[in-house]
């Protein structure tokens, strides 16, 4: 029997959607106090579509290491609700939270911290790049923070239907062909208009926005008086809805803004204060049956765990 530490007095459940869970738990080992014990997040994706694409992405990384990526601790596969078969995938607890939750703090970031936050983005998207992949989902959520608030990029989906409406190329809803880390490009664009304005550039319904990505309407940067001229421009190359016009790879993009930022204003914005840093005592555990227990993740958290399943913590407290 393997069990996981979790706190009693608080949520656990860092998110749960139509078909996926997280928790945030602890590996307790044995003659381990509680307070000393690793975070780690455990996903669960329930059958369909959405459980295939995560297999394959996390198989295609398998390989492919990097700072900037979160890596993938195990991946398992399980029978789900009504027989679909369903993956668990264990990750790093990035303690930070997110660049979602950190712009609903602060609504915007400078120029300076956009081109900080977005450096190790463009390092883990180049790097995919070079091993002939793409992110394909790149979003603020995807975005994490560890606690020291260095980004870092989670959620990889690859070359698949599944990228965020809103984030995805416009390309990607017409059969265009083009390139396939243009797209990256573009949903990084989107990300730094963001991050800049605290505004989508094409807010609305998921038909209007498509629509306005498509025809290349938003609201100029240029109005903001806060924005250089050249990281304007920057962010709207990479925003152009023609795949063969957008600026041609994610690392010509940081290079455009930084070198129109003066260095000693590429500064991190810091963690989101409201994020998650950890749970705390008193905690109990929640036991799994059937695996192996895996050993403790390392404080850098880039360690391979063994497998193990779960399900939803709602259906039962012992699981399969």
């Amino acid at each position: 029997m393997t069990r996981w530490w979790v706190d009693e007095q608080r949520d656990v459940v860092l998110h749960d959607g139509p078909d996926t869970t997280v928790w945030l738990v602890r590996d307790p080992g044995p003659g381990v106090r509680s307070g000393d014990l690793p975070a780690i997040v455990v996903k669960e994706v329930r059958g369909g579509p959405r459980a295939d694409r995560v297999r394959a992405a996390n198989h295609a990384l398998a390989d492919v290491d990097h700072p900037d990526l979160l890596p993938v601790l195990g991946q398992w596969d399980y029978d789900g609700p009504g027989g679909d078969p369903g993956v668990v995938v264990a990750l790093p607890f990035a303690a930070g939270g997110t660049l979602r939750r950190r712009l609903e703090e602060r609504g915007t970031l400078s120029p300076g911290e956009t081109v900080a936050v977005l450096s190790p983005v463009v390092a883990a998207l180049d790097h995919l790049g070079r091993n002939g992949l793409i992110h394909g989902d790149l979003k603020p959520e995807n975005v994490l923070l560890w606690a020291d608030g260095r980004p870092v990029v989670a959620d990889v989906s690859g070359d698949t239907p599944f990228a965020t409406v809103g984030y995805a190329a416009p390309e990607m809803f017409d059969g265009v062909s083009g390139p396939p880390a243009a797209r990256d490009v573009f949903s990084l664009g989107v990300v730094a208009y963001e991050v800049l304005t605290g505004r989508h550039p094409h807010p609305g319904t998921p038909s209007e926005t498509v629509a306005a990505a498509r025809a290349g309407v938003h609201r100029p940067l240029s109005m903001w008086s806060s924005i250089p001229g050249p990281v304007a421009a920057a962010v709207e190359d990479a925003i152009e809805p023609r795949p063969e016009r957008r600026t041609p790879d994610v690392v010509t993009f940081l290079d455009a803004l930084a070198d129109s930022v003066p260095q000693a204003t590429v500064v991190w914005p810091g963690p989101a204060a409201s994020a998650v840093v950890g749970p705390t005592a008193p905690w109990t555990t929640i036991e799994i049956t059937g695996a192996p227990p895996p050993p403790a993740v390392p404080e850098a958290g880039r360690t391979r765990l063994r497998s193990w399943p779960t399900r939803r913590r709602s259906q039962s407290r012992r699981c399969p």
